[in-house]
């Protein structure tokens, strides 16, 4: 019989993977073309084996591909927001099948706007006819201000090293090398933006930690969200190559189990690669007074920046839940620039087009009441809607978040208590004492209005 000690064990052990795989839970869109190329079943075990590696990863119900790249608008807007809410992340993929161009140009809003905080382009280029190679390095140099162009064409299967210097290497250090073949070098980028290099690159001090001399001959490249279309955009990597995830020349299998491993750590861990700020906020205290001094607190709305660069161009709006008003004091913000809009009177806050410092962060504070006027006191009054609930919802209320949880602050208002009470001047178990005309104090004390 298994002792319990035993059980303990294998449970602890059973709540560790689950909450593992809760962490790395993320919605997943694969964007592919069909299997209707020359090569039709090495295309499709690809995009089969791609599905399967990130499934095992983020499970299976949380992967939805669609594979309608190669006809003309095969995707839009509405294929990036399905309902119940944004992906997390989108893998664009191709072959021997041509992307159709009006789905370039779907691609390229979805990454200038990001519309979903991280797309990977795994696009192979190896047939020159099909121009997708071209096509992806377009988007990526209209977006990022860049000049990618194409290089030496790789007629094998081989290793390519990550590069360790690069700042965003470390989510990646389990996936090192990477295994791929038949594919274009891509030419003229920033060192700083190198992922992987060219088989057989001495790695050692090359290139430089945040170099921005170009580099021919990179196998793979990442643009974080701080250099993405001035940060608005999405993290993006790019490689001109597919076959990490083909039978062939042992790649699946040495690749297995580490790419879709790396990329979610990438978008989840806290200064990953593709990691964005997070938003929170606080009241100073969880109950106000309906009328007088104690009606107010003060909401504080704070920003942590993990990521490896300062965040820019951000924006964030919070609309006071009813009856909760801005209040009289000052309103002040420590982040970057922006302007910060919050009227005494008014029940919305925001800082607009502001930056937040990596590390350090930032954060806004105001004074908010609860009014004492017919509404505050109706409100006050009922027992369900004297407790408000304050949100902010990343990527929607405040950019550039991606998903994540809601920012909450709660506060309960106290409608107060009319007090009376008296006083007897007179010790009990005393002798017996006629007490006509005497007087007895009154006290009468008021919590609320």
């Amino acid at each position: 019989m298994m002792s319990i000690r035993r059980w303990a064990r294998l449970l602890l052990c059973a709540s560790m993977l689950l909450l593992g795989s809760q962490a790395m839970a993320q919605k997943m869109l694969m964007l592919t073309t069909d299997a209707g190329g020359v090569n039709s079943s090495v295309e499709e075990s690809e995009f089969t084996n791609m599905r399967t590696e990130f499934s095992n990863v983020v499970g299976a119900a949380n992967v939805t591909r669609v594979s309608t790249l190669f006809t003309a608008n095969g995707i839009s807007a509405a294929t990036f927001n399905p309902p119940g809410g944004a992906y997390d992340i989108v893998v664009v993929a191709s072959h021997y099948r041509a992307i159709h161009p009006t789905n370039w140009a779907v691609l390229s809003q979805a990454v200038a706007n990001r519309w979903a905080n991280s797309v990977l382009f795994f696009v192979d280029g190896y047939d020159d006819t099909l121009t997708n190679d071209v096509q992806m390095l377009e988007l990526h140099n209209a977006n990022n201000g860049r000049n990618f162009t194409l290089g030496t064409k790789v007629g094998v299967f081989q290793s390519y090293p990550l590069n360790a210097n690069s700042a965003y290497s470390g989510s990646f250090t389990s996936l090192d090398p990477v295994y791929g073949g038949f594919f274009d070098y891509i030419n003229n980028v920033p060192g700083e933006n190198v992922l992987y290099l060219a088989s057989g690159t001495p790695v050692a001090g090359f290139p430089p930690a945040g170099s921005t001399a170009l580099v021919n001959g990179v196998y793979a490249l990442l643009v974080p969200v701080a250099q993405s279309n001035n940060g608005q955009g999405a993290c993006v990597f790019a490689t001109v190559d597919v076959s990490s995830f083909r039978d062939a020349d042992m790649t699946l299998a040495r690749n297995g189990g580490k790419i879709a491993q790396a990329f979610v750590r990438a978008v989840t861990d806290p200064g990953g690669a593709c990691g964005l700020p997070t938003v929170t906020k606080r009241f100073d205290k969880t109950d106000v007074l309906l009328g007088g001094a104690g009606n107010t607190a003060q909401l504080t709305i704070e920003f942590q920046n993990d990521t490896l660069q300062d965040v820019a161009h951000a924006k964030v709006t919070d609309a006071l839940p009813s009856p909760l008003l801005i209040g009289s004091g000052p309103v002040t913000h420590t982040c970057t620039g922006g302007t910060l809009t919050a009227t005494e009177g008014s029940s919305t806050v925001n800082l607009d087009d502001f930056g937040i410092p990596h590390t350090t962060g930032c954060s806004i504070t105001v004074p908010v009441v609860w009014p004492n006027d017919a509404a505050g006191r109706a409100a006050c009054a009922d027992p369900v809607a004297r407790t408000v609930t304050n949100i902010i919802r990343p990527g929607v209320d405040f950019t550039p978040a991606g998903l994540g949880n809601n920012a909450t602050a709660t506060l309960t208002c106290q409608p107060g208590t009319l007090a009376v009470g008296k006083a007897v001047a007179w010790a009990a178990g005393s002798q017996a004492t006629d007490l006509t005309g005497s007087s007895f104090p009154v006290s009468v004390s008021c919590t609320g209005t």
